[in-house]
């Protein structure tokens, strides 16, 4: 039977585990059990009650704030000046005060989920506290910097925050930690009774999960978390009591005849709404074949779901209480228009991430693609370094990033180094094959090393991975077109952007002149000049780098006969 009762909530989590578990999972558990051998002792000696534990978390129960908060000072101060300091990880601590709900043992409702928010935004060997807490305990001390008012995660209205640094700790930022969409790939479920929808369900399962992870933006929980729930109902809320899951995928196959049919669905794991669902059907023959073929459909698509998600959420989130990933996202939303006034509003959230983080090497690399858009549009006005060493430094921050070598491999093209951005390409698409935006970026540069079938294969890809791309995806297409000599598609390519720009309106200009419609073309070519009335045929071809000759020649031909000024 639930029951209602007040009570004060302690939050502690182990600073980098998850990565110290990559790096020697061995080690790390050692060192995880020698803190928890120090830690756990200490709880009961302040009257308090471990009631949960989630991997690297321990969620403790006191009668008295006042017991929490001299439990979680004690923590950190033994924790800091233990003999073997060096093989125990670093705690952040979060503690709140208010009414609980019992389950048995365990302990639910908004006071728990507070401890677990304060506690994400306190420092390495810090506590954070709730206003209540602070009020509750007369004796606290004046060494707590009073935050004010924040917003926290899934919480509608501000708490008052108070924090307590380490005493190494200088000036801290007041921000969470950059944290990642978490989402958990549930187990798709075989509907038919043949052996091969069970393999097919299970390949499908796998092939998802290590996709999703390619995508360095977003969290997601391995196999073992997915096959727990394999052989049992999965409850949202219990998703996101015991793993903190944001979001869910689930699934179904079932075999009809020679055909496979599959259902996919995206779930926000707190709100139970369903934010996206698709079915496929395709044709059994070559099984693998197919599960190949839809599992990149699906984490494709998937992706750009999840991160659309992601970046509405981090929208609606007040500007003091930004995290560097939520201006990332922020930015990565506005990118996705191709209008200077976007670029320009993008490149500020970017500058604000890099403000909080120095080293954010994936918003460093959308701050350098920022750099190249404004320098497509005006040359003159970005130096090539300015595009170049953010760049060059989010490739050294993080190689095993695709977007970083993507991005890397975009600047260095239009500075006509295309054998080194060939290189960089090829290895963001070998880093992850399910980014349908590294395929679609790879389209411009197929048509520029003189290859424009290759590009049309490329952006056919990319918006066949991705049905809801974004506008730059049919530009590329259109330029292959054009460069193919088939006009009419190019014009439906470029006809396709809602709110065309000068590239799209020049690559429609030349199109229609080169299908021999010259009312359309003249169209084209007075709304060009509306918006950019010193525009340069030839120096609009200039700034693309053509390997040969002739290509920009075509190009050049083409805004000619649409009557732009050379």
């Amino acid at each position: 039977m639930r029951e209602t009762r007040p009570a004060a909530i302690l939050t502690a989590d182990a600073v980098g585990y998850s990565h110290a578990a990559e790096t020697d999972e061995a080690l790390a558990l050692q060192a995880l059990s020698s803190s928890r051998r120090l830690i756990d002792p200490l709880i009961a000696r302040h009257g308090g009650r471990i009631f949960n534990t989630a991997g690297d978390s321990v969620l403790a129960e006191f009668r008295k704030a006042d017991e929490a908060v001299r439990c979680g000072l004690r923590l950190q101060e033994e924790i800091r000046t233990a003999e073997d300091a060096q093989t125990l990880f670093s705690f952040r601590v979060g503690i709140s005060f208010g009414e609980v709900v019992t389950e048995g043992d365990d302990l639910l409702g908004g006071t728990v989920n507070l401890a677990a928010r304060l506690e994400a935004i306190a420092p390495a060997g810090g506590i954070c506290i709730s206003g209540a807490v602070r009020e509750a305990v007369a004796d606290i001390g004046d060494e707590w910097q009073d935050l004010g008012l924040r917003y926290l995660k899934n919480f509608s209205r501000p708490v008052r925050v108070f924090r307590l640094s380490p005493p190494s700790a200088s000036s801290l930022p007041v921000v969470a930690e950059a944290r990642k969409p978490l989402v958990i790939v549930l187990p798709f479920t075989s509907q038919g009774g043949r052996e091969d929808d069970n393999y097919l369900s299970e390949g499908i399962t796998e092939d998802v999960i290590a996709g999703l992870a390619r995508f360095g933006r977003l969290a997601v929980l391995g196999a073992a978390s997915s096959e727990a729930y394999r052989k049992r109902a999965a409850h949202l809320p219990e998703l996101v009591r015991e793993l903190g899951v944001d979001y869910a995928v689930s699934g179904s196959t079932r075999s009809a005849g020679n055909n496979v049919r599959l259902s996919v669905q995206l779930v926000d794991a707190r709100s139970g709404l369903t934010l996206w669902a698709e079915r496929y059907e395709r044709a059994l023959g070559d099984l693998f074949a197919v599960q190949d073929e839809i599992s990149a459909i699906i984490v494709s698509t998937l992706a750009g779901q999840l991160e659309g998600e992601a970046a509405a959420a981090a929208a609606r989130k007040r500007t003091e209480n930004m995290e560097a990933y939520d201006f990332l996202l922020r930015g990565i939303h506005l990118a996705r228009d191709l209008d200077p006034k976007a670029a320009d509003a993008a490149l500020l959230l970017f500058e604000k991430a890099l403000a909080l983080d120095p080293d954010y090497a994936l918003a460093l690399a959308w701050f350098a693609l920022m750099k190249l858009r404004r320098w497509a549009w005006n040359p003159a006005a970005v130096r090539a370094e300015d595009m170049l060493a953010p760049a060059r430094r989010a490739l050294s921050l993080d190689p095993s990033e695709s977007w970083c070598h993507l991005v890397f491999g975009q600047v260095t093209m239009y500075l006509g180094r295309l054998a080194e951005a060939e290189q960089h390409h090829i290895k963001a698409y070998d880093l992850n094959p399910f980014d349908a935006h590294v395929m679609a970026l790879r389209a411009p540069l197929a048509v520029y090393l003189g290859k424009p079938e290759e590009g049309e294969r490329w952006a056919r890809r990319a918006m066949a991975l991705n049905p809801r791309h974004p506008d730059w995806y049919v530009t590329n297409l259109g330029l292959a077109l054009y460069m193919l000599g088939r006009y009419e598609e190019a014009v439906a390519a470029y006809a396709m952007v809602a709110e065309p720009q000068v590239g799209v309106l020049a690559g429609l200009a030349a199109s229609h002149a080169q299908a021999g419609d010259e009312k359309a073309a003249i169209d084209a070519r007075n709304r060009l000049l509306a918006l950019t009335p010193t525009f340069s045929a030839r120096r609009f071809v200039e700034s693309k780098p053509f390997r040969q000759g002739n290509d920009g020649e075509r190009l050049l031909s083409g805004l000619e006969k649409a009557g732009l000024p050379s």
